[in-house]
């Protein structure tokens, strides 16, 4: 795993590796776009999963390397399929059990300091989660 906050130059590292079949991206931005330009031809997909700043993407590189795309709104299976969100959830703390994800905390902030986190979210100042400790 490559990890886009700590790597200076994500398109050039993805490459090195032989370019990347299947890319989450819940990040988007400059990250997301460097992720979607190191794509392998015909890897497999680009899954953007509501970023906090959606990425501008090359249409015509998808098609020329066959590139499927994938957008996904979580939150939209709470009317559409509720128990395919539940059992997507329940699945997602196993591998958290298991140790195969490690979330990351954009800020931990003290309680005293809440309106602070709400408005580093509303802003989209936080990369990753804002933790408020008690």
């Amino acid at each position: 795993m490559i990890d886009s906050a700590t790597c200076p130059d994500l398109r050039a590292a993805l490459r090195d590796l032989g370019g990347a079949d299947v890319v989450y991206d819940p990040v988007g931005a400059e990250p997301g776009e460097a992720a979607f330009r190191a794509r392998a031809p015909a890897g497999g997909s680009w899954s953007s999963v509501l970023p906090a700043v959606a990425p501008v993407l090359p249409l015509n590189h998808a098609l020329v390397k066959n590139i499927a795309i994938h957008g996904f709104y979580w939150g939209g299976y709470r009317g559409l399929d509720p128990q395919a969100l539940r059992d997507s959830i329940d699945a997602l703390f196993d591998l958290f059990r298991a140790g195969r994800l490690d979330p990351v905390a954009g800020a931990t902030l003290p309680l005293n300091d809440l309106a602070q986190g709400y408005v580093m979210l509303r802003e989209r100042r936080s990369v990753g989660k804002v933790v408020i400790t008690l």
